[in-house]
């Protein structure tokens, strides 16, 4: 029996063997999101035999979505297959914002918004970003007791998170490797999410102080800008100023010294 053989039998039955545990774990997580969905009244779907399953539908006083998620990371060769679990929050919230980790970082970066900022609490690990299109509202929002719990989520190890409003929609999305592939896993996740946001839904009277906020930062910028200039007219006016004196000493350095200057005959 040759090597090459041997070699082949071997790279054959490894693949055969992660095939066949990909779809163990697969029918797992059907099983576990069909029972799940039942016991919930949620909409579910199997999809096909080697398909990831989908569900979706009100848990409590909210909209969830389970769904399977696949990045390219580099090239078509090389992605990651991630369970993404999205939740809509019911405030509307009178600007536009993201709070994201990992790949959701490029999804938060296409809504183009111009302003990235660091929070005012919490340590921050600056490998995720905040971007908002208005920043006094952003940092008012961002509150210590919110950012508790949002770097809580942005810890979750192996996952990532957006937290995101824009156009009267506001979602919490989370990305994780684990298929979800036991009920339990599945109710402990959503219970925690049931307890945490009700932090991150805008208090009664909240959305008007969070427009006064972002009124307050474009003030304060437009006088920074405005002290800028006064003070670059300043220097302006100091260089002319100065021009004229040079101007000045030169033209009474030539009169005081008549014999320096050419004659029109030379």
């Amino acid at each position: 029996m040759s090597v090459w053989f041997l070699l082949w039998l071997f790279l054959s039955l490894t693949l055969l063997y992660f095939f066949g545990w990909t779809l163990y774990i697969l029918q797992r997580q059907k099983k576990a999101w069909a029972a799940f969905a039942k016991k919930y009244g949620l909409r579910y779907f199997a999809g096909g035999f080697s398909e990831a399953p989908q569900m979706e539908g009100v848990i409590g006083d909210y909209a969830f979505s389970f769904f399977p998620a696949q990045y390219e990371l580099g090239d078509v060769r090389h992605s990651r297959k991630m369970t993404a679990i999205e939740m809509t929050l019911k405030s509307e919230v009178p600007f536009d914002g993201f709070v994201a980790s990992g790949m959701l970082i490029d999804a938060s970066k296409g809504a183009g918004l111009q302003h990235e900022i660091k929070p005012l609490h919490g340590q921050w690990d600056d490998t995720n970003i905040v971007l908002t299109d208005k920043i006094g509202s952003m940092q008012a929002y961002l509150t210590e007791e919110r950012m508790e719990i949002i770097n809580r989520w942005l810890k979750l190890k192996n996952s990532w998170f957006l937290l995101g409003f824009r156009n009267d929609v506001f979602l919490l999305r989370i990305d994780t490797p684990n298929p979800m592939d036991n009920p339990k896993k599945i109710n402990a996740l959503v219970k925690k999410l049931l307890q945490d946001v009700p932090v991150l839904e805008l208090n009664k009277g909240e959305a008007s102080m969070l427009q006064i906020a972002a009124t307050k930062t474009a003030s304060a910028q437009d006088k920074t800008l405005s002290d800028d200039g006064g003070d670059i007219a300043s220097i302006s006016l100091e260089l002319e100023d100065e021009e004229q004196k040079n101007a000045a000493s030169d033209q009474n350095e030539v009169q005081q010294n008549p014999s320096e200057t050419p004659s029109a005959k030379e």
